[in-house]
């Protein structure tokens, strides 16, 4: 198995900064989530503008109130002025995927994220049991 180190800040930088929210523990998640379903990185950019433009190569160019959340002036410069791009749907992307992975992932990895405690409750009452297995890596 290849573990692929990444530049990370803690969440305490991110505390001091008044940057934290539990919106990008949620992003996270559903990054590593991707990754266990695809044995890849998800976004796996080389520069912030790169990131970029691959999240919006999924998700499609976000509408005009989610990029005026973005704290980054530069970043929400960008994709102010990027030309609009359409979505890809999840299960396109994650083919093999089951069907409640991609309804999970697909809240997870939006612009406009719930929280973990909407998360848990979206399906309240319904008994869901998820099973993950991890199928063989293969072959590149």
């Amino acid at each position: 198995m290849n573990i692929t180190m990444i530049n990370s800040v803690s969440t305490d930088v991110y505390n001091q900064l008044g940057l934290y929210t539990p919106a990008i523990d949620v992003w996270s998640i559903g990054c590593i989530f991707a990754e266990v379903l695809t044995w890849k990185p998800l976004f796996p950019g080389k520069s912030v503008v790169h990131q970029l433009e691959l999240i919006t190569d999924l998700l499609g160019t976000p509408k005009s109130d989610a990029i005026s959340g973005v704290r980054n002036d530069k970043a929400r410069k960008y994709l102010t002025e990027m030309r609009k791009k359409n979505h890809v749907t999840f299960s396109q992307k994650f083919s093999k995927a089951d069907p409640l992975a991609l309804r999970l992932l697909q809240r997870l990895l939006a612009f406009d994220r719930p929280t973990p405690t909407e998360i848990r409750s979206r399906d309240k009452g319904h008994k869901t049991r998820v099973e993950i297995t991890c199928r063989k890596r293969d072959k590149e």
